[in-house]
């Protein structure tokens, strides 16, 4: 051990002995518990969703001026996702079509997904990686959309939502250790 870590017997030795030594390796963990749990209490400390709450305000308000969703054309006319018109150079059809919806059901199903999953990543990400995980995730399943069905009409926020459920998904692998200890502890 002693060629591997020639420093050892400097680096652990201690000017206490007995209770003295036992007392302040004590006191060190606790301390270094402290800083972990305050770091974990702000990273899991419940906070109000202000971007969930917005992007499901946005989503009603587009269904509700859309017509509820029912008219193909005017989906389109509001921005669904069009495999031709996209590649036509209708690139913010990308982004609008996650704000619409076809139906009474498919806004409910989305808005509720987005209501249990976002707060959760919005807390646990923080509001700006949110909104990056939200669009990064919805572009890329129009882009998804556009490459393997080209001509149909696709609109809805399915995309980022999984999108959201993948970053929980990586958030808890991530902290499995702390996640464990505080679902036994409850």
């Amino acid at each position: 051990i002693l060629s591997v870590f020639p420093d050892i017997i400097e680096k652990t030795r201690h000017n206490e002995e007995g209770l003295e030594l036992l007392f302040k390796i004590t006191n060190d963990i606790n301390h270094t518990n402290e800083k972990k749990n305050a770091k974990m209490e702000k990273i899991f400390s419940q906070k109000t969703p202000v971007v969930t709450y917005i992007l499901i305000a946005l989503c009603v308000i587009m269904f509700i001026v859309s017509g509820g969703g029912y008219n193909t054309q005017k989906l389109i006319l509001f921005g669904a996702n069009v495999g031709a018109l996209v590649k036509a150079g209708e690139y913010y059809r990308l982004i609008t079509c996650m704000f619409l919806h076809a139906g009474i059901m498919h806004i409910l199903l989305n808005m509720y997904s987005l209501f249990v999953i976002g707060p959760r990543v919005e807390d646990f990400f923080g509001k700006w990686k949110y909104i990056l995980i939200y669009l990064l995730s919805g572009i890329s399943a129009s882009l998804l959309s556009v490459g393997l069905n080209g001509n149909v009409v696709s609109v809805g926020a399915s995309g980022a939502i999984f999108g959201l459920f993948g970053a929980l998904i990586y958030f808890g692998y991530s902290y499995r250790g702390y996640i464990g200890t505080m679902v036994r502890s409850q």
